[in-house]
């Protein structure tokens, strides 16, 4: 290739640049922010929601004292050798920052269910055969001709594994 035809070359990907360039800050501004459909949960699940963050708060704060005790006895580098870097962690939280964890956790907790139900059931679930005992859900959720068994319950909170919700759903 002769220069002059490099040259060339080299405007024209100058070009083909440039309009790419244009053509992403057109799309920029075409871009629109729009809020993520909210999903408005069943009573029952907003009370299951309630009761589960006041558990996992009560279990965490214990847990976190129980921890601050040890470490303040030990010391940082005792306490890492016989304790996970997460219960280290714990000590450091506040009970805010506790509740905020516990409000996602279950938070997340519940939309997985609840995504869980309705991939089987449909849009419009009925929960009226659901019932909520001791903070633990079980029943059936019907919908769109489709009924899934739907059961919650509280698990571990003991040794190394950490109080956790888990929920079972199964089309029937």
């Amino acid at each position: 290739m002769e220069y002059n035809e490099i040259k060339e070359n080299i405007t024209k990907l100058e070009t083909i640049v440039q309009e790419v360039k244009e053509g992403i800050d057109q799309l920029q501004t075409k871009t629109i922010d729009v809020e993520p459909e909210k999903i408005i949960y069943p009573e029952i699940l907003l009370q299951l929601s309630n009761g589960l963050i006041e558990i996992l708060d009560q279990y965490n704060n214990r847990k976190r004292l129980v921890l601050k005790r040890i470490l303040d006895k030990l010391g940082y580098d005792e306490f890492i050798k016989q304790h996970s870097n997460s219960d280290y962690l714990l000590c450091t939280k506040t009970i805010k920052e506790i509740h905020a964890d516990s409000e996602t956790y279950v938070n997340n907790t519940i939309a997985n269910g609840y995504d869980r139900i309705t991939s089987i059931v449909g849009v419009n679930p009925d929960f009226t055969e659901l019932s909520l005992i001791n903070n633990q859900l079980d029943g059936i959720v019907s919908g769109n001709g489709h009924k899934a068994s739907v059961k919650s319950t509280i698990a571990g909170g003991y040794g190394i594994q950490d109080l956790h919700i888990r929920f079972f759903v199964k089309e029937l």
